[in-house]
């Protein structure tokens, strides 16, 4: 019946209203007008909310593996240059460019941390299992 819910409140009331209604009735169908009006902009911003939360849920669960994946590899060269590399300056070189990474990995780490605690805020598993969110 209404294209969308950005349909304004004088939209829907012509709808309804015609030359024979009372003053009365044009008033109660503003009203109704109005309130559907306000509960499709509380629907449309519920569905923002809900996909703000997914999106969220998504980005964490990719953070917190790729953290995972770096950060596995990263030892491997650390100890590989530890124990292979008899150059001391290459080793260091090697070391220092390993600490670099590990510290943009702990930076993503305290991201996802925060994302968590943010999800943690929103009972978000009532979501995720209603149909709604990620699978």
């Amino acid at each position: 019946m209404f294209a969308s819910a950005s349909a304004t409140v004088e939209e829907i009331t012509d709808i309804f209203v015609c030359k024979r209604t009372s003053i009365s009735e044009q008033r109660l169908f503003k009203a109704l007008a109005e309130d559907i009006a306000f509960a499709f902009k509380t629907i449309e911003e519920e569905q923002k909310k809900e996909e703000f939360l997914r999106r969220l849920v998504e980005n964490t669960k990719v953070i917190a593996y790729l953290v995972d994946r770096i950060r596995n590899p990263l030892a491997a060269i650390r100890a590989f240059a530890e124990i292979l590399i008899a150059d001391e300056e290459v080793r260091d070189r090697i070391t220092l460019q390993v600490d670099r990474i590990v510290k943009i990995i702990e930076g993503l780490d305290k991201s996802w941390q925060e994302s968590e605690e943010i999800v943690g805020k929103v009972d978000y598993r009532d979501f995720l299992y209603s149909g709604k969110g990620v699978n």
